[in-house]
């Protein structure tokens, strides 16, 4: 078995060829891979017909002081179910521009930094960041709205925990389970009736 460390990297390709852009960037060129299947982005199916062949060019993960960048042949397949469509990247989703790497790494980091700082950072525009920050918030938007609309939260049962620490600490441990429950009883007697 031939183990390639860089299979891990991007799935059904292989590196053909890299050179150095200039002082910073750094370009490789993928091939697709002998024993991959390409896959049909609508139906999942695996296909032998190729359509068509374009040459994409992406944006990876930084490697060490050099930005990377892709030249990535994409196929459109020409699928029985589907007719022609784009194969299925799973680690080039769609029609972007950068990787699903990348954005992933992107997401984590605007956590971190101002959408600006981050953009000088990785030498994107920073209206790509904050449409890649943009995207990460929309699964969060229900949560949002829900904790605005319906004020709960957990500051009485944080009291009451913090209470029963403080009558264990101050007793060293009860040896009777009883007086240790009406302890904690005498110190929440609810509303009277």
């Amino acid at each position: 078995m031939n183990a390639n460390p860089l299979a891990l990297f991007w799935e059904g390709f292989t590196i053909e060829s890299y050179a150095q852009i200039d002082a910073q960037s750094l370009l490789i060129r993928l091939q697709p891979a002998d024993d991959y299947l390409p896959c049909c982005s609508g139906c999942n199916q695996h296909t032998l017909a190729i359509h068509d062949i374009s040459t994409r060019r992406v944006r990876e993960r930084d490697l060490f002081q050099y930005r990377v960048w892709l030249d990535v042949p994409v196929r459109r397949v020409r699928c029985t179910t589907c007719g022609p469509k784009l194969e299925q990247i799973r680690w080039l989703p769609g029609r972007q521009r950068l990787t699903a790497g990348m954005v992933s790494w992107i997401e984590s980091l605007v956590r971190l930094m101002p959408i600006q700082h981050l953009a000088t950072l990785l030498g994107l525009h920073w209206h790509t960041v904050k449409a890649i920050d943009h995207r990460r918030l929309k699964g969060y938007v229900d949560g949002i709205i829900a904790s605005a609309v319906y004020r709960l939260n957990t500051s009485v049962l944080e009291g009451m925990n913090n209470k029963i620490k403080v009558i264990k600490r101050v007793a060293y441990g009860y040896r009777d389970n009883d007086y240790f429950f009406l302890k904690i009883k005498a110190a929440f007697p609810g509303k009277a009736r």
